[in-house]
């Protein structure tokens, strides 16, 4: 499949310590009662060697298109601007985020019917899983 595996539209499906994320990431009780009440929604398209993000969560959207291996700016959920680079990992996304305060870590990979992210910040790695819609 490679990463041609990526490209559809995904639903959200489960999750394994994300309260733990945003409370290590300084994120508001509102902030962090939203993001629970959300149903996220996650597309991947590819345009020739550019790949466009797009994220739904509530009131949050975001596209972000790039090439693996090339810096670009993105805004994250708590309102930081970061300096991201994608690269390949196998079949895996690799997205390091780097912000002088914080910097992440987001690997993305798929599994059959569901689209995987392990995000890593601080001491914490949270687990998100979405399926194909």
């Amino acid at each position: 499949m490679g990463l041609n595996g990526f490209i559809g539209h995904w639903e959200y499906d489960s999750n394994e310590k994300v309260e733990e994320y945003m409370i290590d990431l300084g994120l508001s009780d509102e902030m962090r009662e939203k993001a629970r009440q959300s149903q996220p929604k996650y597309e991947i398209e590819r345009d020739n060697d550019y790949w466009i993000f797009r994220a739904i969560m509530g009131d949050f959207k975001r596209e972000t298109k790039f090439k693996l291996g090339e810096p670009f700016q993105t805004s994250t959920i708590d309102g930081r601007t970061v300096t991201s680079t994608v690269t390949q990992d196998g079949e895996k996304l690799v997205e390091n985020q780097d912000h002088p305060e914080l910097c992440s870590t987001i690997v993305r990979w798929v599994e059959g019917d569901h689209l995987i992210m392990t995000i890593t910040a601080k001491n914490v790695t949270a687990k998100v899983r979405y399926r194909r819609s």
